[in-house]
């Protein structure tokens, strides 16, 4: 299994000295391992950018910028800004502009024409006057589309500031002229300074412009600039929300849904399960024990993803073992929920026999009630064992980190370091630090590394430990 301590040359005086480490030259990277960690965002990518440049691996950097790899872009953010480090100072940096700039012409995937506005403004924040023309382009082209998406406009703002904002106000107050009743933007103030002076800035200009003042006034309307919410006007929101979805899910929907087969996904079942009374969790479980259509057992099952059963009956156990893969999968997630001695032994199977993958790529979430001292080195050998794909990879270390937070246990360390090693979210990664940081076994190497990591909360993170 490769590891982050081989990339970098032992000090055999203190391997856990920080300054010496990070002195330490990385051994280079094979152009697979190289692709690998960059589509990873893993800091050794750039330190390997950094120490050896990128010429013999220029066409895996410029993938990354024409096609965003980030796992899952919603949640994770971007990493345009530390793709750029990669080749903003080589003798690349024309070839690599010109494809960006050619991509903006005929994009093939909106997040990849994010990512693109994103380099872009790291270019035109370096003085790149070609780059920040191609931004504006594409940012006038989406106010003026029927519907506007917010491609660049983010981007724009950050790089011009105040005067950013008033552009864009300008050209979406002109669309409101033409188009009342259309939604151009809606551009939220936070509390920092920053954008307290730009929404003073703003205000100042739609006092001289009529274009301005318009989408003052729109913004005004939408509430933007409403003040934040109280506790008790939160409370009172929750309290809408829970009667809201007591009302459009009531038992007798979710039952009939079940029974006639609709959805294929928890989704609404589960919403269902976080406001239902025991009452209806009691019926629910008796209607799933009398039940023997499968299908509907799965989707009964779906409930108790997000709310303990009233019982244990053990013919789930043996759902959980069997051979439909759906009422397998929904079986581990309601047992997930429940702690007794047979899932605990059910757990330890599955992870011992490496049932992981696939429909059982939840079992060992099976620890997360179940879990006993011992247990963490049955989970590092069942993770090691498996060839799981990207997705499953996710999955595993996603339960790990989980059961990390609910169980302070060096034993998890291992788990813990092949999630760092193989999980393609960044979000997942930054958690098996924090829980490797919890049970003291952070080290240097892994440290040094996260400095240089495409998440910036991760690089923060190693910055305060490595002070």
């Amino acid at each position: 299994m490769f590891s982050i301590h081989i990339l970098f040359k032992e000090n055999s005086e203190n391997k856990y000295n920080m300054k010496r480490t990070a002195r330490n030259k990385m051994r280079r990277l094979t152009s697979k391992q190289f692709a690998l960690a960059l589509r990873k965002g893993q800091g050794r990518a750039l330190l390997h950018a950094n120490q050896y440049g990128i010429d013999d691996v220029k066409d895996v950097v410029l993938n990354a910028c024409l096609h965003n790899q980030v796992y899952d872009p919603q949640c994770e953010g971007g990493r345009e800004s530390w793709i750029f480090r990669m080749f903003k100072d080589t003798s690349h940096y024309g070839t690599f502009r010109e494809s960006l700039l050619n991509a903006i012409i005929q994009p093939n995937e909106s997040d990849a024409l994010d990512q693109i506005c994103g380099l872009m403004k790291e270019m035109a924040a370096q003085g790149d006057p070609i780059a920040k023309k191609a931004l504006w382009r594409v940012v006038k082209k989406q106010v003026q589309k029927e519907s506007p998406e917010q491609i660049g406009i983010e981007e724009w703002i950050e790089l011009e500031g105040a005067q950013g904002l008033i552009d864009l106000a300008r050209l979406f107050g002109r669309r409101l002229q033409k188009y009342p009743e259309s939604w151009p933007y809606d551009y939220y103030f936070s509390k920092n300074q920053a954008d307290q002076d730009l929404k003073k800035d703003l205000f100042n200009a739609a006092r001289q412009e009529p274009a301005v003042k318009l989408y003052w006034n729109y913004l005004r309307k939408r509430g933007v600039f409403k003040p934040p919410l109280t506790k008790t006007q939160k409370k009172e929101m929750q309290k809408k929300r829970r009667w809201l979805v007591r009302r459009d899910y009531p038992i007798a929907n979710i039952i009939r849904n079940a029974r006639n087969g609709v959805g294929d996904y928890p989704g609404h079942y589960t919403l269902f399960a976080r406001y239902a009374t025991a009452k209806e969790l009691l019926k629910i479980y008796a209607l799933l024990m009398g039940e023997s259509d499968e299908a509907i057992c799965m989707r009964l099952l779906w409930v108790f993803r997000n709310a303990a059963m009233p019982r244990l009956d053990k013919k789930i156990l043996l759902w959980a073992n069997g051979s439909r893969e759906g009422l397998r999968a929904a079986a581990i997630g309601a047992l997930s929920q429940l702690s007794d001695r047979r899932i605990h032994k059910l757990a330890q199977a599955k992870a011992a026999s490496g049932e992981i993958l696939g429909a059982d790529n939840e079992a060992l979430d099976l620890f997360l009630n179940n879990y006993h001292r011992g247990d963490g080195a049955l989970i590092s050998h069942a993770v090691h064992s498996v060839k799981a794909s990207t997705e499953e990879m996710h999955c595993l270390g996603y339960s790990i980190v989980n059961l990390a937070k609910r169980h302070k246990d060096a034993g998890l360390e291992e788990a813990l370091r092949w999630t760092y090693e193989n999980t393609p979210c960044m979000n997942c990664r930054y958690d098996a630090i924090v829980q490797l940081d919890r049970i003291g076994r952070l080290d240097a190497a892994i440290i040094n590394e996260c400095l240089y990591d495409a998440s910036e909360e991760i690089r923060t993170f190693a910055t305060e430990k490595s002070k």
